[in-house]
């Protein structure tokens, strides 16, 4: 058991030898004494026969000292396998002094077995020179059978906690860790190696499982060899005893020690450096964080539900005011090279983008809105740049979620693997696992009366690429037509800026059902034909945009709002099919409003559009992803200095965030209703106050920047 539970400690390396060869020193030596005991005690008379029957002619070896010499032995071995894990309990750095009382208690227990041993000892002369063996050796099979049995009850201890707190609550509160462990886990799933390194999600699937310690500086991590572990901890758990080492870290400037996980800070609170694990699907959201985390030196762990990271879907995002938080989730290599995941790499962008609005039946420019720090990015792209160093572990779909009487929630997945940490986030998009586990049916999405069509083509006449692009605005290029529609057209990628043919183009369409073209069943999928004759009216470059696509490579990516539709090309059609019939998914545009839920005292919370779900006319999702990834960051990183709680942490983000959610879905909501009517539309939120946060809007300084803007605030 020794070998499964502890790894090496400094404790045990100041004997000279690793504990792992101590144990195996001690086993040999176990192993040698039973079996010259036993071989003893078969040949101890000569003949054998004359054991049980003496009336044959023989002699044996002297009893009393025999039973004398294996009784000493077998006393000597017990007190070294107490003594062994002694040093090592000693010098845990996770748990408190009172814990380490109660875990020595139970290795102490074993002094009893010694103890027994010795009085076992006094009643071998008895019972060996009675006449009547199985009378006279009565008392020393007793004390056998309690040696035993007591040893049984030490091995098994371990295993009792969990089986305690189920059956008295109060032994769980009493015997839990007064301090908050930095241990997490996130739910929608991804993630990073780089500088410290993650928990193997193949290891936490086993009933056993171990992490290794590093140490260095907040300036560089090093990575110790593997054989050096340290400072294991022993936890009782259902199907095995689970072991986890902390991470190190060592302040350069104050050369301050924090070797030991659990402290008084200045403020009373309690402090561990335990493991942080994270949850999540995959997103830009959580990769975000998961960086965020890496760069504050946050350990955790990231889970992906899909089985690769090649996944087809693609679309376009822009964020804009956001972008002053990103420094702060992401290494400064990783912002120098965020041009690499605009649409257009080529693209030189400003410091101030413009999101324009066209009059989409006669092209006209209604409104320009300007967009300091704008950028217009590919998901695919983007994704693929912040999940450098970020270690996925993937086909991990989440089935339930489990919160523990030690302060600890468990995440279980679909392929039988677990994780265990403090924090479980749910980062997994509008339609979220987590969200709906802790809210039921107040988690389910709400959708609106507008329809949505989203698909990405690439021209196979470059004259036509060409056309198309020199037509449109870098940033964002959308139309609102008199009649109710809503049209956004912007570049998807440039693979070759050389080849036209290469370049791919977004187009999202969205309607209210009195535009369908079927007036009896307004409910999607429609064919491209019907997308044609809905735009037949629009102004150039989008009238054509249209009416292109039967000479087109047409990709249909799956939804915004949590649906996962087909991935139809018309690269795949027969060339006597008509392109034209090409079916195109639909979605319906669906909001979230975030309403309160029970973190579990902090060990659960949502970020992204997993938190608020909102819709993209107005171009605030990345925007407040970013928001929410740095708010709880900062926060995470208050906690591990000890200036918070975790209960405090997560609550001051949800605080924050869950104000600033609604406004943010409201107003989506409110712009998306608005923009497919023409005389609601002059009023909209992006007529009054362009693309500015919500909540900053209320503040006088930046509606006078807004009104010098020509809006109408």
């Amino acid at each position: 058991m020794y070998q499964r539970v502890f790894c090496d400690t400094p404790a045990i390396k100041a004997y000279g030898l690793s504990f792992r060869l101590w144990m195996r020193i001690l086993m040999t030596l176990v192993v040698v004494t039973f079996v010259a005991t036993f071989i003893v005690g078969i040949f101890s008379c000569t003949p054998i026969q004359y054991s049980w029957d003496k009336s044959l002619k023989g002699h044996c070896v002297e009893t009393i000292p025999w039973w004398y010499t294996y009784a000493t032995l077998n006393m000597l071995t017990d007190i070294m396998i107490l003594a062994l894990p002694i040093p090592l309990i000693n010098g845990l750095m996770k748990i408190t002094k009172r814990q380490k009382y109660v875990l020595m208690g139970i290795f102490l227990l074993g002094a009893f077995v010694c103890v027994v041993t010795i009085v076992r000892m006094t009643t071998l002369k008895t019972g060996a020179t009675g006449k009547d063996s199985t009378y006279t050796g009565s008392a020393t099979l007793k004390w056998t059978a309690v040696e035993t049995n007591v040893g049984i009850i030490c091995a098994c201890l371990p295993l009792l906690r969990p089986i305690l707190n189920k059956l008295i609550p109060w032994f769980a509160e009493r015997s839990r860790d007064p301090g908050p462990r930095t241990g997490y886990v996130i739910s929608s799933v991804n993630t990073m190696s780089t500088g410290l390194r993650t928990i193997d999600s193949s290891k936490h699937s086993e009933p056993w499982s171990q992490s290794e310690k590093h140490e260095g500086t907040l300036d560089q991590i090093s990575e110790q060899d593997p054989s050096s572990r340290n400072n294991s901890v022993v936890y009782g758990g259902f199907g095995g005893i689970r072991k986890t080492t902390e991470i190190e870290l060592h302040e350069e400037n104050e050369r301050q020690d924090h070797s030991e996980s659990v402290k008084d800070d200045k403020h009373g609170y309690r402090r561990s450096s335990e493991h942080m694990t994270i949850n999540q699907t995959p997103g830009i959201c959580g990769l975000l964080l998961a960086q965020g985390l890496q760069k504050h030196h946050i350990p955790y762990t990231i889970y992906e539900k899909e089985s690769t990271a090649g996944r087809s879907r693609d679309w376009g995002m822009a964020y804009f005011w956001s972008a002053d938080y990103l420094p702060y989730l992401l290494p400064v290599e990783l912002v120098d090279r965020l041009p690499e995941a605009q649409v257009d790499p080529v693209y030189k962008a400003q410091p101030v983008e413009n999101m324009t609005v066209t009059n989409g039946r006669d092209g006209s420019t209604i409104k320009v809105v300007p967009s300091p720090g704008g950028r217009r990015v590919a998901r695919k792209a983007l994704r693929r740049l912040l999940g450098e160093g970020v270690d996925v572990k993937y086909d991990h779909k989440l089935e339930r979620i489990e919160f523990g009487n030690d302060g600890t929630v468990t995440a279980f997945f679909q392929n039988g693997a677990s994780e265990t940490g403090t924090l479980l986030i749910g980062a997994d998009g509008g339609g979220s696992i987590v969200r709906r586990s802790l809210l039921g049916p107040l988690a389910e999405p709400k959708p609106l009366p507008v329809y949505m069509a989203n698909f990405n083509v690439r021209y196979r006449n470059p004259e036509h690429a060409i056309f198309i692009r020199s037509k449109l605005r870098h940033f964002v290029d959308h139309g609102i037509h008199p009649k109710g529609m809503f049209f956004l057209m912007t570049m998807q990628g440039v693979p070759d800026p050389k080849r036209p043919e290469t370049w791919s183009f977004q187009i999202t369409l969205t309607w209210p059902p009195e535009l369908s073209p079927d007036k009896e069943d307004p409910e999607p999928p429609h064919s491209l034909r019907d997308l044609q004759d809905l735009t037949r009216d629009w102004a150039s470059p989008k009238r054509e945009a249209l009416e292109w696509l039967g000479d087109a490579d047409v990709t249909v990516t799956d939804g915004f709002f949590g649906r996962n539709g087909e991935h139809t090309t018309t690269a795949g059609l027969d060339a006597d099919e008509d392109p034209w019939r090409l079916i195109i998914p639909s979605d319906r545009v669906s909001v979230w409003i975030p309403v309160p839920w029970d973190n579990h005292s902090g060990r659960t919370t949502l970020v992204g559009d997993a938190a608020h779900a909102m819709t993209f006319h107005r171009g605030q999702g990345l925007n407040n992803c970013i928001r929410d990834a740095k708010e709880l960051v900062s926060r995470l990183v208050q906690h591990s200095k000890g200036e918070v709680s975790l209960k405090e942490a997560v609550n001051e983000y949800e605080k924050e965030m869950i104000d600033r959610g609604t406004a943010e879905v409201k107003t989506s909501m409110e712009q998306t209703l608005k923009c497919h009517n023409w005389e609601t539309f002059q009023h909209s939120p992006v007529m009054k106050i362009g693309g500015s946060p919500i909540r900053a809007v209320e503040n006088e300084g930046w509606k006078q920047i807004l009104r010098e803007q020509g809006s109408q605030v």
